[in-house]
């Protein structure tokens, strides 16, 4: 989960530099992460332990997040710019689907996941 949110975190905190003049060209949003992500994994070979799927679910929600502040601004709503999100508050991590990063074991409970290992899953009570 650190690892989610320190992403997560210098995604919110570079953002205001994109509303200035020296803002790279063209949109910031999903897409465009998205295709930066191939970069910083190469770069930073930490990075690369995790499921790419699993990566992009977390920006999915960050571009969600970005998403709705400019919708509220628009509309004349009080905004509310995404932040920083403190460990209390991101408590979980998306693996979008069986198999890209994720595999569910059902004979043993468990739940292997990439970067991570086997968990052991139990139902709420």
């Amino acid at each position: 989960l650190q690892e989610r949110r320190d992403a997560y975190e210098l995604v919110v905190r570079r953002s205001p530099h994109y509303f200035s003049a020296q803002r790279p060209r063209g949109p910031v949003n999903y897409a465009t992460q998205s295709a930066q992500l191939s970069e910083i994994r190469e770069l930073a070979p930490d990075q690369a332990t995790w499921s790419f799927s699993s990566q992009q679910a977390t920006l999915r929600q960050l571009n969600k997040a970005f998403e709705s502040f400019f919708r509220r601004v628009k509309s004349g709503e009080t905004p509310g710019y995404p932040r920083f999100k403190a460990a209390h508050r991101f408590d979980s991590v998306l693996w979008p689907k069986d198999g890209d990063g994720a595999k569910w074991v059902p004979e043993t409970n468990r739940v292997y996941l990439q970067g991570v290992g086997h968990v052991r899953v139990t139902s709420p009570p």
